[in-house]
């Protein structure tokens, strides 16, 4: 499972399709607080994280990651 977390939809559906090609199994978030909702829940195996989330979401996710997931890969992205 790979988790983008995007605040533009369209950015996050060019990398989604591009890695749904690969085989991969992709869900895409708009905001921290929807990413670290579906961290808990879930676990995934990388983690798409644009760096231009509002208000340093970007860092609040990655330390919930790193936490709740240690073995997950971050990916970040601008």
């Amino acid at each position: 499972m790979i988790l983008i977390v995007a605040g533009n939809p369209d950015l996050a559906g060019i990398w989604a399709r591009h890695l749904e090609r690969q085989k991969e199994t992709v869900t895409s978030v708009g905001t921290a607080q929807e990413a670290v909702d579906f961290l808990r829940d879930n676990i995934v195996k990388v983690i798409v994280l644009d760096l231009m989330l509002d208000r340093a979401g970007a860092f609040s996710v990655a330390d919930y990651a790193s936490y709740r997931q240690p073995f997950s890969r971050i990916v970040f992205v601008t």
